[in-house]
């Protein structure tokens, strides 16, 4: 595991190779980071411990570079899509490896939308602000009706869900089909240069798609507490 690696082979050998302050200060930054896998390890699941791990290894000048032209490239192709959201008001300075936008008019500002350079997350749905229990009614009943607002044929793929009652925010992630690229591929690294065009045209054409099912299932689930509340408080007829 990442965990024993970094035992065995960085603090165990450095202890054994050479002594002093600055190696101790090292050494404990090492630990620390052993300890904090450790703890991620004991909740999340491995696809989310590599996109961690992932995401720590690409901090550097090169990788905000590249994020720079990813999202150059995404303003260009998503200006003009008949999209809900400010999407073509990302900046050319954008470094970060996921955009995300909600307003209050779109699901009463109870969710977020989220776009990553990274394939496994290239579209999310994140619950935002709201009261978790409410959260997690409409999000289970999203997932029972999935076939309905997410079809796989529009998409390409099936979604998958991160639903539970324990969660502070209830999540929908959708990747792209395996022909256009594989999954915890980061499209704004110049290795996956030569298909980050194909990734991004699904990506801008799955935006609308994910925004009008939401929508409409907001709407849908709504519809459904307005009959609930009229049915419970629909006076019983007189005997």
């Amino acid at each position: 595991s990442r965990v024993l690696s970094i035992i065995e082979e960085m603090i165990l050998y450095r202890t054994s190779s050479g002594t002093g302050e600055e190696q101790d200060k090292s050494d404990k930054k090492l630990l620390d980071e052993a300890i904090e896998l450790t703890a991620v390890t004991s909740v999340a699941s491995a696809e989310d411990i590599s996109l961690l791990v992932a995401n720590r290894e690409d901090n550097s000048a090169g990788a905000n570079t590249g994020r720079n032209a990813y999202w150059v490239s995404f303003g260009r192709k998503i200006k003009g899509t008949n999209v809900k959201l400010a999407w073509d008001t990302v900046r050319g300075s954008h470094s970060s490896t996921s955009l995300k936008r909600f307003d209050l008019e779109f699901c009463d500002d109870r969710v977020q939308v989220i776009t990553s350079c990274k394939s496994s997350n290239a579209i999310s749905i994140e619950t935002r602000d709201g009261d978790q229990n409410d959260d997690f009614e409409w999000f289970s009943w999203l997932k029972s009706n999935q076939k309905k607002y997410f079809s796989s044929r529009k998409i390409g793929s099936n979604p998958h869900f991160k639903v539970a009652a324990e969660n502070a925010k209830q999540m929908i992630r959708f990747a792209p089909p395996g022909e256009i690229v594989a999954p915890r591929k980061d499209l704004s690294t110049p290795e996956h240069e030569a298909v980050r065009s194909d990734y991004l045209d699904w990506v801008v054409r799955i935006l609308p798609e994910v925004e009008d099912s939401i929508t409409r299932a907001f709407e849908d689930f709504n519809s459904l507490d307005i009959v609930k509340e009229a049915t419970q408080t629909e006076p019983e007829n007189s005997p």
